[in-house]
C-alpha cells in the first residue's frame, strides 16, 4: 500500500525531453507517476520534442523506435538502438547552440552524461532523461512507474480514471494536480465523494521560449534564470 505521508500526486506519460510545464508539474507534487499502461500514439510528445530554428520556426528532435503494433502500449515500445541517433541529436544542439560559451559547453556535457546509460525501453530511457533533468534543475519529486498493484483495471473506464485510481492507492488524504489544458478528463464528483482534492496547473509565462523542450531553456539560460520560469504558473484549486 502507498505511503500515507505523500499529499500530492500527479500522473503523466513518459515524455522525450518535455517543455517546462511538465517539470512545473513535478516540482509542485511529491510524488510523480509515468503512466506507461496505455496506448502508444505514434509522433507524440514521447518520442520527439522541439526546438526553435534562428528564425524561431520549429524543428523536431526524435528517438528512434522499433517497428510495433499499432495498438501496442507505450510499456512494450523499444527504442531503435542500432541507429545513431545520439550522436545526431547531439550535432542537432551543438548545430543550434554552438560550443564557444562556457555555459553551452557545459550544458552538453550534462546532456551527453545523460545518454551514458543504454535503455532499450522508451519508457525507461524518458524516465531516465526525467530524472536526470530533474536533478540538473535542483527537483527533489519521486518519479515511479505505474505498475499493475496500483490500480484496479476493472475500474478504468477512460483517462481521469488513472488518477482516482493511483491517488487510492496512496491512501490517506491527497491532492491530484493535473495540468489544466486536461481539465476536462475528470469527473469531479467522482474525485469529492473518495476525499480527494483535484487542482489545476497552469504555465503562465508569456515567454516564447517555454513552448519548446527543456533542452532549450538549459541552452539559453541560466540556473537561476530557468528557477524562476519554473515557478511562473498558478494552480486553480476548483473547476475552471
Amino acid at each position: 500500500m502507498g505511503n500515507s505521508d505523500l499529499k500530492r500526486v500527479a500522473i503523466m506519460q513518459p515524455y522525450f525531453f518535455p517543455y517546462i510545464g511538465y517539470f512545473q508539474l513535478i516540482s509542485d507534487v511529491d510524488k510523480f507517476f509515468l503512466l506507461d499502461e496505455v496506448q502508444f500514439i505514434r509522433h507524440g510528445w514521447i518520442e520527439r520534442n522541439r526546438l526553435p530554428k534562428p528564425n524561431g520556426e520549429a524543428f523536431y528532435i526524435r528517438v528512434p523506435l522499433q517497428k510495433h503494433h499499432q495498438k501496442d502500449k507505450i510499456k512494450v515500445i523499444q527504442v531503435k538502438n542500432n541507429t545513431p541517433w545520439k550522436d545526431q541529436l547531439y550535432n542537432q544542439i551543438r548545430s543550434t547552440y554552438g560550443t564557444k560559451t562556457a555555459h553551452n559547453r557545459q550544458r552538453i556535457e550534462q546532456l551527453l552524461d545523460i545518454f551514458h546509460q543504454h535503455h532499450e525501453s522508451i519508457t525507461r530511457l524518458n524516465e531516465h532523461i526525467l530524472k536526470s533533468i530533474c536533478l540538473i534543475l535542483g527537483i527533489s519529486t519521486k518519479i515511479e512507474v505505474i505498475t499493475s498493484n496500483m490500480y484496479n483495471s476493472d475500474l478504468i473506464k477512460g483517462p481521469g480514471d488513472w488518477a482516482l485510481e493511483i491517488c487510492k492507492y496512496m491512501n490517506g488524504t491527497v491532492t491530484y494536480v493535473n495540468p489544466i489544458a486536461g481539465a476536462n478528463l475528470f469527473d469531479l464528483d467522482r474525485f469529492k465523494s473518495n476525499s480527494i482534492q483535484i487542482e489545476f496547473l497552469q504555465n503562465t509565462s508569456n515567454s516564447h521560449d517555454t513552448q519548446f523542450s527543456i533542452i532549450h531553456l538549459l541552452m539559453t539560460f541560466t540556473d537561476e534564470q530557468i528557477a524562476t520560469m519554473l515557478d511562473d504558473y498558478i494552480i486553480t484549486k476548483n473547476d475552471p
